[in-house]
């Protein structure tokens, strides 16, 4: 079980959202975070290729996380902030594998976002959809498909993730998938099933 099956798809929003508020980290985001108290808490595992592995927090309150920046944005001239993806691991709530992703922009909810990896779509929601207020956010929609997305993450190259603005420009982002097998392993072993 990859995600909590007992959980709704809004109540594993409401229990990202909180941290998502300071998780405003990507590679280079984590700079953000050692400016904050939270930053004490927050331990980098290393470094796998284009990915990077962390735990934040201790014992009942720890959660573990991958994050990478896409390779590539399309279109290059468009403005955005902060784009990253990550896979979160939460032994406390029962929670492993949750993908969300940043796009640096507010999305519309006139379209949903999705994920390819080698031909096979996955189709996410943003937090305009969810109206949560998190408008640069998106979440996996089907929680069924957690593990799928997970074995293709995994067995993949590449992953392209497309979204349109609340503006209506539409992106394209590509992130490689070298490096990811290894990161969630090392985030397997930090935060591990039977700990929850």
């Amino acid at each position: 079980m990859m995600i909590d099956k007992g959980k709704s798809v809004g109540s594993s929003v409401a229990c990202w959202l909180p941290r998502a508020a300071r998780c405003g980290f990507s590679l280079g985001i984590i700079a953000i975070l050692f400016a904050s108290p939270v930053a004490a808490e927050i331990k980098r595992l290393g470094k796998f290729q284009y990915w990077e592995a962390y735990t934040e927090g201790a014992n009942e309150t720890l959660q573990c996380f991958i994050i990478s920046t896409p390779q590539r944005k399309q279109p290059r001239g468009a403005k955005r902030g902060e784009i990253f993806f990550t896979i979160t691991h939460r032994p406390f709530t029962g929670t492993f594998n949750e993908p969300a992703i940043r796009v640096g922009y507010p999305m519309t909810d006139k379209l949903m976002p999705s994920a390819e990896i080698d031909g096979m779509k996955f189709r996410f929601f943003s937090g305009t959809h969810a109206k949560t207020g998190a408008d640069e956010w998106s979440w996996l929609a089907d929680l069924e498909q957690a593990e799928a997305l997970i074995t293709r993450l995994k067995a993949g190259s590449l992953m392209v993730y497309s979204g349109q603005s609340k503006r209506g420009t539409q992106t394209r982002d590509s992130y490689s998938l070298m490096g990811f097998t290894r990161a969630l392993d090392t985030i397997d072993k930090a935060c591990p099933r039977d700990a929850s």
